[in-house]
């Protein structure tokens, strides 16, 4: 019953506008600006066209780069956005921006360590920047350095207070650490600030579950199945909570709803509890 679920979500498209930066004054500048007006409107063509002359007036130009990196990414053109984020750290080694985009490219194409190491520069660089904060500690998380993860989703929490994914994440490092109470209150968070969100019933669901209140158990997955009726998970885990509760013929009838549903556990409850 130790299993919960943790929401691995990306929270941030994989690059930024590059309209945000401040560009130089003069010819590069002007150019740069334009680019940036054709890429929000979507003439990429123009947009490239438009930072590489104001790469030729000015090579140092790191917004430059970094907005000819963001093109190509939107192109999906990897390499390239690589190529040109690689061009803009070098002009300027702090340039936070920067290195969380190069991160996101390299979590796209499977290179974690790139993108776990990007994603520490872009803190160190700007410690405030609560997109990077959330995502590093998602990346502890996935190594399994829970206190680490935990930690940082603390972090993400002090920067953005209201942002649910944030306490359902640091919910689930504390209930891995077997800290269920502070679990719990961190899935209340989730839930207030986001209640329509079904895992965060699945998860305090599970919590409750831990702490045998198998009644405020089976409360959170009647929620999340009205919530979202299709998810299997959540018939089973209401199931055996109403088995533990001596309710065989609900819990025997939610295992075969499971069970209907192609869930992979279905059948082996079905013959254990069921028969």
């Amino acid at each position: 019953m130790k299993k919960i679920f943790a929401c691995l979500i990306i929270i941030i498209s994989p690059f930024i506008f590059c309209s945000s930066c401040k560009q130089k004054n003069g010819a590069a500048g002007d150019h740069a600006a334009n680019a940036n007006t054709y890429f929000l409107n979507g003439a990429i063509d123009s947009a490239i066209k438009e930072f590489q002359l104001a790469i030729q007036i000015d090579s140092n130009n790191a917004h430059a780069y970094y907005g000819l990196g963001c093109v190509y990414n939107v192109q999906g053109d990897f390499q390239n956005a690589l190529l040109n984020f690689n061009k803009a750290i070098r002009c300027n080694p702090k340039f936070a921006l920067a290195y969380y985009s190069r991160a996101s490219i390299y979590e796209t194409i499977g290179e974690e360590k790139n993108a776990f190491n990007d994603l520490k520069k872009t803190v160190a660089n700007k410690k405030d920047f609560f997109p990077a904060v959330f995502s590093l500690a998602r990346m502890e998380y996935s190594k399994g350095s829970l206190k680490l993860a935990d930690s940082g989703f603390t972090d993400a929490i002090n920067l953005r207070p209201d942002f649910y994914l944030s306490y359902s994440m640091r919910g689930t490092c504390e209930f891995k650490m077997g800290d269920i109470d502070k679990a719990i209150d961190d899935f209340n968070n989730e839930i207030k600030y986001n209640p329509s969100h079904t895992l965060g019933y699945v998860n305090r669901g599970v919590a409750y579950g831990e702490k045998k209140d198998y009644r405020a158990a089976i409360h959170d997955m009647t929620t999340a199945i009205a919530l979202d009726p299709t998810w299997s998970e959540s018939y089973i885990y209401r199931g055996l909570f109403e088995y533990k509760l001596d309710e065989k013929d609900t819990a025997c009838y939610d295992f075969r709803i499971a069970q209907k549903m192609k869930n992979p556990q279905a059948d082996a409850y079905m013959k254990e509890y069921c028969k």
